[in-house]
């Protein structure tokens, strides 16, 4: 296995991983610079913050920045990011833990839910519970 297709599993205290990081040669060479001030000028960032990704990787959603920014998708440059489950290492935003999903009121004005939760109030048993408040 190269050295460029090995990525690093960390874990944080109570099991949960840290964003992986990925190669971000693969995305100079993908875009064609060759050095790195000339990466850094067209990402609009210091020499030195190319130089740390290179040395130590790019994360997971700096490597959707940047790749965008370069005017490509991420997957393109490095295949295995979409592989990638950012459940491994977010923390829940929905108090139910449903997920990552964008936050909107509750339809009983209790506070923010993800739209599954939502969801659920308008066509579940909380169903009731919403049209009672």
């Amino acid at each position: 296995m190269s050295a460029a297709a090995v990525r690093l599993v960390l874990l944080r205290p109570g099991g949960r991983r840290c964003e992986p990081r990925y190669d971000f040669g693969r995305l100079m060479q993908h875009v064609g610079c060759a050095d790195m001030p000339a990466m850094a000028a067209r990402l609009g960032i210091s020499v030195n913050v190319v130089r740390n990704w290179v040395r130590r990787g790019i994360t997971w959603s700096r490597a959707d920045e940047a790749a965008i920014r370069c005017g490509v998708l991420p997957w393109e440059v490095w295949p295995e990011w979409a592989d990638a489950d950012p459940a491994d290492w977010m923390p829940p935003s929905c108090p139910a833990e449903h997920g990552y999903d964008y936050l909107v009121p509750y339809p009983s004005g209790r506070g923010e839910y993800c739209a599954m939760c939502v969801l659920a109030a308008e066509t579940g048993p909380l169903a009731a519970e919403s049209a009672a408040a």
